[in-house]
């Protein structure tokens, strides 16, 4: 009886040869998927490496920073806001107020939620349409950053003897080091805190001279800060604790319409920033006279009520 062959065909190729043609196949695929394993394998390693080196060369993971510490000054800069120049250094506290996207006064960043500014600055009919610009020297910028204000607290008392005003934004700032922003909160002084600066800033979009239109750009002017006994316009007035006078009326340095709200600085110890007063009224712009501020010491304790937490900037803070 002839033999036959035992072993069934698949399209003709004999069954076993199937079987270690496929053998093959798996044997190759399964050297194939150690090495695609063994490959993402060493990528996540070198990414967790590279990772740790980069937070470790940025100083660790975000941090909140210290409480104006990025401010800059114009070393061999000339005085100017009337009569100042044109800033080339960003204050990163510096807001411009805005209604309907138009500037109308200035305002200074103190927390990650809060702003400072005039009291009289603020008109009720405006609440739905008040916003602040951010991180910008030219109002003009599209690359600005907007917030809008969800909340105003005006001071109760009259407008030029409690010219402040707290403005709450509808979304916190990120103010940490991992920020792409140049935005950062000013130190506030201590109560009733008594100074001696050598170097005080205002800074502001307002006019030029006197009934001018506001400024596009950023002007900055160095001024000094007088006794009321020798300020023009206010006198030796012992109810004046709310107020100071700064300017330099030899230079005509002073600070304008469209200024108001805006902070007057000082260097505290070098690159480190107090927020002295807020811009707030004077007798035309860029005369013989002193302007007035308020005097942001008068009023530390109004604001911590108002804020009802510890979230602006009077910590880390040192008398001089």
């Amino acid at each position: 009886m002839a033999q036959t062959d035992r072993h069934q065909h698949v399209n003709g190729i004999p069954e076993h040869k199937v079987a270690d043609a496929g053998g093959a196949a798996a044997c190759c695929c399964s050297r194939r998927m150690a090495l695609i394993t063994r490959f993402c394998i060493s990528t996540l390693l070198l990414v967790v490496v590279l990772t740790v080196a980069l937070v470790l060369t940025l100083g660790g993971p975000c941090k909140a920073l210290e409480c104006s510490d990025h401010g800059f000054l114009h070393k061999d800069g000339a005085p100017r806001i009337t009569n100042g120049v044109q800033s080339t250094h960003k204050w990163p506290w510096q807001a411009s107020l805005q209604v309907n996207n138009n500037h109308i006064c200035g305002a200074v960043v103190i927390g990650n939620r809060w702003l400072l500014t005039a009291r009289h600055c603020i008109n009720v009919r405006w609440m739905q349409k008040l916003s602040v610009l951010l991180d910008t020297l030219n109002l003009d910028n599209q690359d600005a950053w907007r917030v809008g204000v969800s909340k105003v607290i005006q001071h109760p008392g009259e407008n030029e003897n409690n010219d402040l005003a707290l403005l709450e934004l509808q979304d916190p700032l990120d103010i940490t080091s991992c920020s792409s922003r140049n935005v950062r909160p000013i130190a506030l002084p201590l109560q009733w805190q008594r100074w001696n600066y050598s170097r005080c800033y205002i800074t502001g979009w307002g006019s030029l001279h006197f009934l001018g239109p506001s400024q596009k750009s950023l002007n900055e002017g160095m001024v000094n800060i007088v006794k009321a006994s020798e300020c023009e316009m206010l006198g030796n007035d012992e109810n004046e604790l709310g107020k100071l006078c700064a300017g330099k009326p030899s230079e005509g340095v002073d600070s304008c319409q469209g200024d108001s709200g805006g902070p007057l600085v000082c260097e505290e110890r070098e690159d480190h920033w107090v927020l002295i007063g807020l811009t707030s009224y004077g007798r035309g712009c860029g005369g013989s006279s002193h302007a007035v501020y308020t005097r942001v010491t008068s009023y530390i304790e109004w604001i911590r009520v108002q804020v009802q937490e510890d979230d602006f900037c009077d910590k880390g803070h040192s008398s001089q």
